[in-house]
């Protein structure tokens, strides 16, 4: 049994704790204690638009523009507007004529030489997709092309006609984005 002193000592320590406003709960539960943060949750936007130049500020979900036929073509940007990066799109090329027209819509794995309509530094031309005015229009769905926030790649319609006016539009899904992710928490 402890002596009167020690006891009396005790109680005179956990009254000056409580006057002084120590809380005998919190400072038992202090070592099991967490920090939380507050999260703030938010969606992003896909936007992606066929543009006359990277730097064309443009909110048109289709591109019209006049055929120039022989071996250069017509090129225009695909840009990423939107808050997510984006994995793949949808392609549709509208071809309008009154004969047998063909497109091809490429893509350049460098750059484009747009003079000359040589794909540049030894890269090479990938066809999405070929169209003729008998299967107008054609659609790709899900085409692998990764573009960044802000960022575009350079694409080529290669027609043999010229002077008919064509539409080229792109379309995204939630499915064409990248996968969600958790940041600053």
């Amino acid at each position: 049994m402890p002596k009167l002193s020690t006891l009396r000592a005790l109680v005179a320590l956990c009254v000056l704790l409580t006057v002084l406003g120590v809380d005998f709960a919190y400072a038992s539960l202090k070592g099991a204690s967490t920090n939380s943060s507050t999260v703030i949750v938010s969606s992003g936007t896909w936007s992606e638009v066929v543009v006359a130049t990277p730097s064309t500020a443009n909110t048109f979900s289709a591109y019209s523009f006049t055929t120039k036929g022989g071996t250069v073509g017509n090129f225009m940007s695909l840009r990423n507007f939107g808050t997510l990066n984006n994995v793949t799109v949808t392609i549709t090329l509208t071809v309008k004529t009154t004969g047998t027209k063909t497109n091809q819509l490429q893509v350049c794995s460098t750059t484009w030489n747009e003079s000359t309509g040589a794909c540049s530094s030894g890269g090479t031309i990938t066809t999405i997709m070929s169209t003729t005015s008998f299967t107008s229009p054609q659609t790709v769905t899900s085409y692998p092309m990764a573009i960044a926030i802000g960022g575009s790649v350079r694409l080529r319609v290669l027609d043999n006609q010229s002077g008919y006016t064509d539409t080229i539009s792109v379309s995204l899904a939630r499915v064409d984005t990248r996968a969600a992710t958790t940041t600053n928490s």
